[in-house]
């Protein structure tokens, strides 16, 4: 089973035209939103080969904290990374200032010894990473491996209101420089999902682990149309959600593309 969270990094409910300043972001951010689905289908495909497990997709959480490592590297390492995110021709200090979603965070912990830090983090990377990227950047002693799983841990826990726990069990005591990214989401039903009939049930973790989870419950009847171009079933429900029914993984896999992800998406990129 694959629950997949295309997020991009803007969305727009009224087109703004003209050369205007405004008109020019706009235009940025709509060449980003496609590159970044086109990252999406391409880390799609690649996970849907892995057949005994559930996976938990959100391509943007990814890019975005990439997008992080990316800023702070150069020749070879920065080209690859640059050619994965579909970010060939774009400059991070130059990206539009939308590259931040609510839900996800992006936390760089830094060694530190005796309060000095041991890696320099430019002024100009530490801008970028908080101005264009909605990441913080701390420092951490990673010789005292204990108290630094603690603070990182301890930052996913408040940053995701204790959704997310055990985010790390360990780190290398000679670890320079580490990037997290973490992501909890809260989902707004249009009528509200009643609460009595949310129901224990089992949930595959993979093939061999089994746990117990509060899942929502609802039996109706529901419309459900056949898109063609993607050879999946599209079901409306009573809420401001839609499901896809593959009709085959593979298929699904051929033929997921930005443009087939927008088109599944509609005009309002926002939902």
């Amino acid at each position: 089973i694959y629950i997949y969270l295309p997020t991009y990094c803007a969305c727009f409910s009224h087109p703004l035209h003209g050369n205007s300043p405004a008109s020019s972001e706009t235009s940025a951010l709509q060449d980003l939103i496609s590159r970044n689905a086109d990252f999406g289908a391409r880390l799609y495909r690649a996970l849907a080969d892995r057949t005994d497990e559930n996976v938990l997709l959100c391509p943007f959480t990814l890019s975005a904290a990439l997008t992080v490592l990316l800023s702070a590297t150069n020749g070879q390492t920065r080209e690859q990374l640059q050619a994965g995110l579909t970010l060939t021709g774009l400059e991070a200090q130059t990206l539009p200032g939308g590259f931040k979603v609510k839900g996800h965070q992006i936390l760089v912990v830094v060694q530190v010894l005796s309060g000095a830090s041991v890696v320099q983090v430019a002024s100009s990377y530490l801008n970028l990473v908080q101005t264009k990227l909605g990441g913080t950047v701390q420092g951490v002693d990673y010789t005292e491996a204990y108290e630094a799983v603690n603070t990182i841990n301890h930052w996913a826990l408040e940053q995701t209101v204790d959704q997310v726990q055990d985010f790390i069990s360990e780190v290398d005591h000679q670890t320079q420089l580490l990037l997290a990214a973490v992501t909890a989401y809260r989902a707004s039903f249009t009528p509200p999902f009643n609460a009595s009939s949310t129901q224990d049930e089992r949930f595959y973790v993979d093939s061999y682990h089994v746990v117990m989870v509060p899942m929502m419950f609802r039996a109706d009847k529901y419309l459900l149309a056949y898109d063609a171009a993607v050879k999946a079933g599209v079901v409306h429900t009573h809420l401001r959600i839609h499901c896809r029914l593959l009709t085959s993984p593979r298929c699904f896999r051929t033929t997921l593309t930005s443009a087939t992800w927008v088109e599944l998406k509609g005009p309002n990129l926002n939902r």
